[in-house]
């Protein structure tokens, strides 16, 4: 059995994304980019028959996963804010999520390769930077005792951590031991030096505000080129791929025969190999729908123009603008603010719900009050809202949201800090007159002062 036959065949332990929603839009734009890759060695290919020869897998096992004939690479993506700096050695296993991506390797049977994506780089003059050349050195066939003591330390790393890293228990060390009591076995160290030589390091990938205007120069013009088709036409094929992207990250991909495919399948009493075949079929991007998606766009580019991003002049909006951030920020910080809002009113009319909501305001509001002076104090005078919104990346906002029965991921917290502000209990910036601003903002947009609605009154 190939590694392609048991990536498509084996269920997933978990939805491997259902966590980081907010930051699927990102991870879909690195998938977008990779896939622009993934066409053009299907047009090299001379045997591309096979529709999911080449192909991306959405969301199944890992982040994504890349499929290349029977070979397969599963990709773990992970966005690293810019206020936290490189990856360090300690958080590689754990927050870099290379204990997750070794313990799916075993669990469909080691014979694929793993790499970490992130926007981040490796520390270097640190463990982390080590770890990426012991990688490289073993890959290569070199001598393994050369990288012994990287080795050592990685497992223990990764002992420290079993159950992420799924490790049996007859390898773990007892319970409560110290990292220097830590001991790895000689069967769990060439398991670990197996993985490290098919594990790759994608460093240094734009960052999210950055992606989407580098993408189309970066990775779809050389598809362009080899299809020969205009380099002009590489905005509306760029978009054309990550909105198929982003339905794809979702399981939300069109079936050949959409709903009917279920009604057949019930009719037919379909196997739980062929529901999960089936389930798959939503998340699989092809190398051939990327190429039928640019051939697409290039003909109907209208379709897939870059909408003309304006924001509407809520009190949100004018204060992120007065504290100079973009509008990618600010249309996200709206995002956000509604998703907040939705929770609180899904839970509105459970019994002590409202108290549990507002003490976690509490904390978040002091919380985005330690940013703002550290960012006002550091800015010197100048516009600090921009500062402050990256700041709040790097702060414990989950931690804030205490006992409340919402998704502890710090972007929902985030949007609690986003809807203070819209009721003006949270500034990024010096105060000022907010309906003047929007006021202001009306006009330059045209707009007319009706239909906007906020959170609450300011």
């Amino acid at each position: 059995m190939t590694a392609r036959d048991r990536l498509w065949g084996t269920p997933s332990p978990e939805d491997a994304g259902a966590h980081t929603a907010d930051l699927f839009d990102w991870q879909a734009a690195v998938a977008a980019a990779d896939s622009f890759a993934v066409a053009v060695m299907h047009l090299e290919d001379a045997n591309n028959d096979d529709a999911l020869s080449k192909a991306i897998l959405c969301e199944h096992q890992e982040d994504y996963a890349v499929v290349d004939d029977d070979e397969v690479q599963l990709v773990s993506v992970k966005h690293r804010g810019l206020s936290r700096g490189a990856y360090t050695w300690s958080a590689l296993a754990d927050e870099g999520g290379l204990a997750h991506l070794y313990a799916r390797w075993k669990g469909l049977g080691r014979g694929l390769s793993c790499r970490m994506l992130t926007n981040s780089e490796l520390k270097s003059g640190d463990d982390a930077s080590e770890l990426r050349a012991a990688c490289q050195k073993l890959r290569d066939g070199g001598n393994r005792d050369d990288c012994e003591r990287v080795l050592r330390a990685f497992t223990v790393e990764l002992l420290r951590i079993p159950e992420k890293a799924d490790i049996p228990k007859k390898w773990r060390p007892l319970e409560g031991a110290s990292k220097a009591q830590i001991v790895p076995t000689q069967e769990l160290l060439d398991d670990v030096s197996a993985f490290l030589s098919i594990l790759t390091f994608d460093t240094g990938r734009p960052q999210p505000d950055d992606i989407e205007e580098a993408a189309p120069q970066k990775y779809v013009e050389p598809l362009l080129d080899q299809l020969g088709l205009s380099a002009t036409m590489a905005r509306p094929a760029w978009n054309a791929v990550l909105g198929m992207f982003r339905q794809r990250m979702r399981g939300r991909g069109k079936l050949p025969l959409q709903d009917l495919a279920g009604i057949i399948a019930n009719i037919r009493g379909e196997s739980s190999t062929q529901r999960l075949e089936r389930t798959l079929r939503r998340r699989v991007v092809t190398a051939q729908d990327v190429i039928f998606a640019v051939q697409n766009a290039v003909n109907s580019p209208g379709a897939y123009a870059t909408p003309n991003l304006t924001v509407a002049a809520t009190r949100l909006a004018a204060k992120l603008e007065d504290g100079g951030c973009t509008v990618t920020t600010i249309l996200s910080a709206e995002t956000f603010a509604e998703r907040w809002r939705r929770e609180r009113h899904k839970n509105s009319d459970v019994p002590g719900m409202a108290g549990q909501f507002y003490d976690a305001e509490e904390r978040l509001r002091y919380l985005a009050s330690k940013v703002a002076e550290e960012a006002a104090e550091e800015s010197g005078g100048a516009k600090f809202g921009s500062k402050m919104w990256r700041k709040l990346d790097g702060s414990e906002l989950a931690g804030a949201l205490g006992a409340l029965p919402v998704p502890h991921d710090p972007l929902v917290a985030l949007g609690g800090i986003c809807d203070l502000a819209s009721r003006c209990q949270v500034w990024f910036g010096p105060h000022f007159d907010v309906e003047a601003r929007q006021a202001q903002m009306r006009g330059q947009r045209g707009e007319h002062a009706v239909g906007l609605v906020e959170g609450a009154a300011a």
